[in-house]
C-alpha cells in the first residue's frame, strides 16, 4: 500500500511541476530592430548581443553589438541604439571603465569623448564631470569611493568624491613613477598605494606605500622572493582583513598575492604566495589555487635538428589557511590533462558551491573534495561516471554536474543522481546552457545544437517552448518587464509571459 501511495505522490508531484512550468505561459517572440546588419552577424548571430549588463541610469539590459562597436538597450520588446555619451565600447570603457559603489553612485572612465562621468540614484543619466575632459589617467579607490585623476603626465592628482573635484593632493612618487592605484582598507584606517608605469602592459609596480589615519605616506620595504612581482593594480583584487593582517590577491593571476601586517602603527611586508587563480572557500575558510603552467611542451629542440624529451611538471594545488602567510602544497593531486602534438594541456579547476559544502577539485581521474582542510578523492565522481571536464556549479535549488554524459544532481553527501529525463542526450557545455530564472522559479535550457528551449521547475520534468526559429544562445535576464533575451538563428528573441502581440 505504501509503495502505491509513494508512486501516486511522485506522479502528482510530477504533474504539478509540469503544470507549474506550463502555467508560466511563456512564448518566444522576435525582438524588434534586432536584425543582423553585418555579414559576420548573419553567419554568427551571437555577435549581436555580448557582454550583457544592468547599469545605473538605464532601465533595460545593455548589450554590446561586438562587430559594430555599438551598445543597445533591450527594453523587453526591442533593442534601442544607445546614443548617450556614456558608456562607450571604445577603449574598453563599457567593460572595464565603470565603477559602482555600495551607495549607488557610479563613475565611468569615458574614452569617446574622453571624460570622467558620474551618476547616482538621483540622476537619470550619466553626466561628464566638469574639469575632467581630456584627462590623462584615472583610477578608482573602492574602499573610499574616491576617483583620482591627472590631466597630464606631469600634473599632481585631483580627487573626486560625490561627483565633485577636490583640491590637488600629493601622492607617492618613486624613481620617477607616480601612483597608479589606491585601495583604502577602512576596517584598519589604512590606505595603500602602488606606484609604477601607467600603460596597458601589466609590468607590475615598483613600490607600495601606506598611509594610516590620513597621515603622511610611508613606503613599505619589500623582500619578495626571486621571480615574484608586485601587483600592478588594486582594481578587482580580492583583499581580506583579519587580525591586522591584510592579504591581497591580484585579479591578474600572473601576479603573486602579497601579505601585509599592521603592528604598532606601521604596515610591514608579511610574505607572499605563488601566483595562480586564488579562490576563497567559505566552508574551510581557506584560499586555494593551482600554480604552474597549463601548457607545456613534451620535447624541446636544440639547434633546430636535435629534439630532447621534456618531462612536464603538472600544476600544484596550493592551500592558504586562515591568517597564514605561507601556502602549503597538497601532494598527489594533479589536474586532468590531454596531449596534442608536441604539447600537453592541463585543465585545473576549483569550484566553491553555495552553502556549507566542500570545495570541488578536478584531479586527473575525477573530482576530489576539500572538507575543513582535508582532501579526499571521490571514486563515485570519477570521469568514467560523470564525463570528461564536467561543469560543476550551484544553480537555483540544486548543485549540478553537466558533461557530455548528461546532467546530474550533486547531493550534500557528494553522491550523484543522473537526471534521466533531461531532454538533450549529450549536453556538452559549449552547446547546452542551463540557467535558473529566479523570477520564474524555473530553469531554462537552451540547446544550440537542436535550437530548442526547455523549461523546468524541478529539473525532472521538462516542457519544450514553441519556437518558429532555432534559438542558439541564452544572453541575459531583464528584471522589469521580466523577459529573457536570447539569440536566434536570424535575429534576437525574447522569452516572455507577455505573449499578446
Amino acid at each position: 500500500m505504501k509503495t502505491i501511495l509513494s508512486g501516486l505522490i511522485l506522479i502528482l508531484i510530477s504533474v504539478f511541476n509540469a503544470q507549474a512550468a506550463y502555467a508560466l505561459k511563456l512564448c518566444v517572440l522576435p525582438v524588434i530592430d534586432s536584425d543582423p546588419k553585418l555579414k559576420v552577424e548573419i553567419e554568427q548571430p551571437y555577435r549581436m548581443a555580448t557582454d550583457p549588463r544592468i547599469l545605473p541610469s538605464y532601465d533595460g539590459l545593455l548589450i554590446h553589438a561586438f562587430n559594430r562597436h555599438e551598445l543597445y538597450e533591450f527594453d523587453g520588446t526591442r533593442v534601442n541604439l544607445i546614443k548617450d555619451p556614456f558608456p562607450h565600447v571604445w577603449g574598453f570603457a563599457y567593460r572595464h571603465g565603470i565603477h559602482l559603489s555600495s551607495q549607488g553612485q557610479a563613475y565611468g572612465f569615458g574614452s569617446k569623448p574622453r571624460a570622467i562621468f558620474y551618476t547616482d540614484n538621483k540622476q537619470a543619466t550619466w553626466t561628464p564631470i566638469e574639469g575632467t575632459h581630456g584627462y590623462y589617467q584615472a583610477f578608482y579607490d573602492i574602499g573610499s569611493n574616491t576617483v583620482y585623476f591627472r590631466q597630464s603626465r606631469l600634473d599632481a592628482a585631483l580627487p573626486i568624491t560625490n561627483g565633485k573635484i577636490g583640491k590637488q593632493i600629493t601622492l607617492p612618487v618613486w624613481e620617477g613613477k607616480k601612483t597608479q592605484s589606491i585601495h583604502t582598507v577602512s576596517d584598519l584606517g589604512v590606505a595603500l598605494a602602488l606606484t609604477g608605469n601607467f600603460n596597458s602592459t601589466p609590468n607590475g609596480s615598483n613600490s607600495i606605500w601606506y598611509r594610516l589615519n590620513e597621515k603622511d605616506w610611508q613606503k613599505i620595504s619589500l623582500n619578495l622572493p626571486d621571480g615574484y612581482r608586485l601587483l600592478d593594480t588594486f582594481q578587482d583584487a580580492k583583499i581580506t582583513v583579519s587580525n591586522n593582517l591584510i592579504r591581497i590577491f591580484p585579479a591578474n593571476s600572473a601576479f603573486e598575492p602579497i601579505f601585509l601586517r599592521l603592528t604598532s602603527g606601521n604596515v610591514t611586508y608579511a610574505g607572499s604566495a605563488p601566483n595562480g587563480a586564488w579562490q576563497y572557500h567559505a566552508q574551510s575558510n581557506t584560499w586555494l589555487a593551482w600554480h604552474g603552467k597549463t601548457v607545456q611542451p613534451k620535447s624541446t629542440s636544440w639547434l633546430e635538428f636535435l629534439k630532447l624529451s621534456n618531462e612536464p611538471v603538472p600544476p600544484q594545488l596550493l592551500i592558504l589557511e586562515p591568517d597564514e602567510v605561507q601556502a602549503d602544497t597538497i601532494p598527489d593531486l594533479h589536474p586532468p590533462f590531454s596531449g596534442t602534438g608536441n604539447k600537453i594541456f592541463y585543465y585545473p579547476s576549483i569550484v566553491s558551491l553555495d552553502g556549507v559544502t566542500p570545495a570541488i577539485i578536478g584531479h586527473s581521474q575525477g573530482l576530489a573534495t576539500l572538507k575543513d582542510t582535508s582532501f579526499s578523492l571521490q571514486e563515485k565522481l570519477s570521469y568514467d561516471v560523470i564525463g570528461k571536464l564536467p561543469k560543476v556549479w550551484s544553480s537555483g535549488r540544486f548543485n549540478l554536474i553537466q558533461s557530455e554524459k548528461g546532467v546530474f544532481f550533486l547531493n550534500e553527501d557528494m553522491t550523484i543522481e543522473r537526471i534521466e529525463n533531461f531532454p538533450i542526450e549529450q549536453p556538452w557545455q559549449h552547446q547546452t546552457s542551463i540557467n535558473y530564472i529566479e523570477y520564474w522559479k524555473a530553469y531554462m535550457i537552451v540547446d544550440r545544437s537542436s535550437g530548442k528551449i526547455f523549461i523546468s521547475t524541478d529539473m525532472r520534468e521538462f516542457s519544450e517552448l514553441n519556437t518558429e526559429k532555432r534559438i542558439t544562445k541564452f544572453v541575459g535576464v531583464l528584471p522589469s518587464p521580466l523577459s529573457v533575451l536570447t539569440v536566434g538563428e536570424d535575429r534576437l528573441y525574447t522569452v516572455t509571459t507577455e505573449c499578446a502581440q
